[in-house]
């Protein structure tokens, strides 16, 4: 008997396509993650700023804006920060925001991110 065993040119060639397409994905998504990164560090220097817990929300939001400009981070704005009462006391930033992908010419998705980051120093 002829046993073969491998890979044919047609299945490989497929692999290649599946992983270009994947590959083509995460080249167009994987910056939209890195500038939520930067966002949650910038959210992390307003919380643990000094007189943070004492600040209302414009003095937080004018902090919250250098850091933006700091890190050149253009799909946020400081009015899309949000101050809230923390279930245990104290008082929390929040911030939600949507930053759209294009993929190819009408193709695109939508990222939706969310965060939430206790004002006052880390304990």
């Amino acid at each position: 008997m002829n046993n073969q065993r491998g890979f044919t040119l047609i299945s490989l060639l497929v692999l290649l396509f599946v992983g270009l397409l994947v590959g083509g994905f995460l080249m167009r998504v994987l910056p939209s993650y890195g500038e939520y990164a930067r966002v949650v560090k910038a959210m992390k220097v307003v919380g643990e700023s000094q007189g943070a817990l004492t600040k209302d929300l414009y003095g937080l939001r004018q902090i919250f804006k250098s850091e933006l400009t700091k890190r050149h981070i253009t799909s946020v704005s400081a009015k899309d920060l949000r101050i809230a009462n923390a279930p245990g006391g104290g008082r929390e930033l929040k911030i939600k925001y949507e930053t759209p992908v294009k993929l190819l010419r009408q193709l695109g998705v939508v990222v939706k991110f969310q965060r939430v980051v206790q004002i006052g120093p880390p304990k």
